[in-house]
């Protein structure tokens, strides 16, 4: 464990299917105390290799898990919904923590003979904290402060899951997480997207545009990233299947979950 630095869903929760080219689905719910909204933008309309689950649990913990099955189209989408079954079928999965859960992906898509990047987030609103772990090529996530409007990247390290990496431990990250902080989540899609010089969005694009978003709604958050990566690419859609959670602890009363 170290320091933090200042689609298809499950769990029982279903998407709303949104019609136009550019979505592929979206999501706002509230859960556990939680705010989550997320939104995937696949590169080939409907055939999204990315998929998130939000699952609350008995103990008052919710978990979150961000999963980027490799390619496009398709043999991507196809992909992804086998490792999600994969993953649902085992009857520990929905008691993981963090790190068990992404040593457990890897041994079971490198059994099956498959692979991927993925994210595991564990939210405790309960004791304010958040564990976070990732494998492979998930981006660092973000948490927007909002007591203090600093913007912290969490860098937890990783490495591909379904390779069988049987003793190598993955590294979670834990901090606080209180009302009115926000957790932004995504997958390489929005740092990989390119201009026409060939210049990647990145992390540093990722951190302009987030920052000032401390007291905006997290629809809003969601939506500038979203855009910000697509308008640096010069694309209406994303030449990378493309993911965006915002997690919200909203302030006592602040939140009415959707009817």
């Amino acid at each position: 464990m170290c320091c933090c630095k200042p689609s298809t869903l499950g769990g029982g929760i279903e998407p709303r299917a949104v019609e136009t080219r550019q979505v592929d689905s979206i999501m706002r719910t509230g859960v556990s105390g939680l705010k989550v909204v997320a939104q995937v933008r696949a590169a080939v309309p409907e055939q999204s290799g990315d998929g998130f689950e939000v699952a609350p649990r008995p103990d008052g913990t919710t978990a979150i898990w961000l999963l980027d099955a490799v390619g496009h189209g398709e043999q991507a989408r196809a992909e992804r919904q086998q490792i999600t079954q994969l993953l649902k079928s085992d009857p520990n999965w929905a008691s993981l923590d963090p790190e068990q859960a992404l040593s457990r992906a890897d041994e079971l898509l490198a059994a099956d003979g498959k692979d991927g990047s993925m994210a595991f987030v564990q939210v405790d609103p309960a004791r304010e904290k958040i564990s976070v772990a990732l494998a492979g090529g998930i981006p660092f996530p973000m948490i927007l402060r909002g007591d203090s409007g600093a913007l912290e990247t969490i860098e937890p390290g990783g490495l591909f899951v379904g390779y069988g990496y049987a003793d190598i431990q993955h590294d979670v990250v834990q901090t606080d997480f209180r009302p009115g902080d926000r957790l932004v989540l995504f997958s390489d899609g929005i740092t990989e997207a390119r201009d026409q010089s060939d210049t990647l969005f990145t992390l540093e694009g990722v951190s302009r545009t987030l920052q000032g978003s401390s007291s905006a709604p997290p629809e809003q958050i969601l939506d500038r990233l979203m855009h910000a990566s697509l308008n640096h690419a010069g694309r209406e859609l994303p030449e990378d299947d493309t993911t965006v959670i915002v997690v919200e602890f909203p302030v006592q009363g602040s939140f009415s979950p959707p009817t």
